[in-house]
């Protein structure tokens, strides 16, 4: 079974309120329901720490070690940097602007996401975001035949996919969209296929979206999460 989970912060108390996160994970979670077979898809709007993690322990309960799971997080995001190492974190509707308990270590959010039992999990970020457990990118496949997606498919994965690493994140495409260019580009793909994508075709559409501007989208596996060289394969109802 598929299932996702869409988180989207746009009313920020303390923050600059961003326009694209709901609007992004409304768009992306009725296409997930009209075109693709996700047997449950959760959204959460403007969420505080409390809904956030409630969210991901009730995700948890549902899924199983056979089933393929998507995670998208849009809103703000931060990190601190000391001499030892940088973190990184998610931040509420309710956070402050200087570092204060609501806001969302990560490296927190990381062990909820080892916790998920999944055949294959993919989580995508939109917001500056430190995969800092990678491992290399994937490589590119291009035009897989049918033989490749059985094998992708039968492999386990774990792939995390964000939009920038600790750069500013665009809040929107332009003026008048409504969209970030992640998930414009993100639910382009999703729309125009008709058979089968697998992630790593969406992930090169939105690196290449991304080639004038200063955010760095990025791809990583998480081996030593379990990762096993599969691929989160997006399935057409009309296939």
């Amino acid at each position: 079974k598929y299932y996702a989970l869409l988180i989207g912060n746009s009313k920020y108390t303390n923050w600059t309120p961003l326009k694209s996160p709901v609007n992004d994970i409304n768009q992306i979670g009725q296409i997930l329901k009209k075109n693709y077979n996700f047997s449950k898809v959760i959204t959460v709007q403007n969420a505080n720490r409390e809904e956030i993690f409630n969210a991901l322990i009730n995700l948890k309960k549902i899924t199983t070690d056979k089933d393929y799971v998507l995670i998208y997080y849009s809103g703000h995001g931060d990190y601190v940097k000391t001499v030892a190492k940088t973190e990184s974190y998610w931040i509420p509707v309710n956070g402050k602007k200087e570092m204060d308990f609501n806001w969302i270590n990560v490296s927190d959010v990381e062990n909820y996401f080892q916790e998920i039992e999944a055949y294959h999990l993919l989580v995508m970020v939109d917001s500056c975001y430190f995969p800092n457990l990678t491992k290399g990118e994937n490589k590119t496949k291009k035009n897989p035949k049918e033989a490749l997606y059985k094998k992708l498919f039968s492999k386990k994965s774990r792939v995390i996919v964000t939009a920038g690493l600790h750069e500013q994140v665009a809040d929107t495409a332009g003026k008048n969209s409504k969209n970030s260019i992640f998930a414009r580009t993100f639910i382009r793909e999703l729309n125009n296929n008709k058979d089968i994508i697998p992630i790593t075709n969406i992930y090169n559409e939105i690196k290449s979206a991304h080639t004038d501007l200063d955010q760095s989208p990025t791809k990583r596996e998480y081996q030593n999460w379990g990762d096993q060289g599969g691929e989160f394969l997006f399935i057409s109802k009309k296939q």
